[in-house]
């Protein structure tokens, strides 16, 4: 089951983030909390009125973690946490210009 559901939150965010699954830890029942290990970001375009931003970056350690309550007080699961440790993102910001140019020049070669 921990493999499955593994694969399952590595293609969950897999739009977002690069998730090894063999450095995704899960305890379901003491403890219970899912821990993603050194998760890159994939390389996003981001266009603004003047420029093109490239935002790549890594998260060392994401862990959300909660605790099991009895279904007799309307759900299983409470006092969720979601703990993000280590982020490191670079933006590069070019005009709208230099970015046309660059992808024409590209294009002709």
């Amino acid at each position: 089951p921990k493999a499955v559901l593994a694969a399952a939150i590595a293609a969950a965010l897999g739009e977002f983030f690069i998730v090894p699954t063999k450095l995704i830890e899960v305890k379901l029942l003491f403890g219970s909390r899912i821990v993603l290990n050194k998760l890159k970001l994939r390389p996003q375009t981001v266009v603004l009125p003047n420029s093109v931003g490239q935002v790549t970056g890594n998260i060392e350690r994401a862990t959300f973690s909660w605790a099991w309550g009895p279904s007799s007080e309307g759900g299983l699961v409470k006092n969720c946490t979601l703990t993000i440790q280590g982020i490191q993102t670079t933006v590069i910001l070019s005009k709208l210009e230099e970015a046309d140019e660059s992808s024409n020049n590209a294009a002709e070669e």
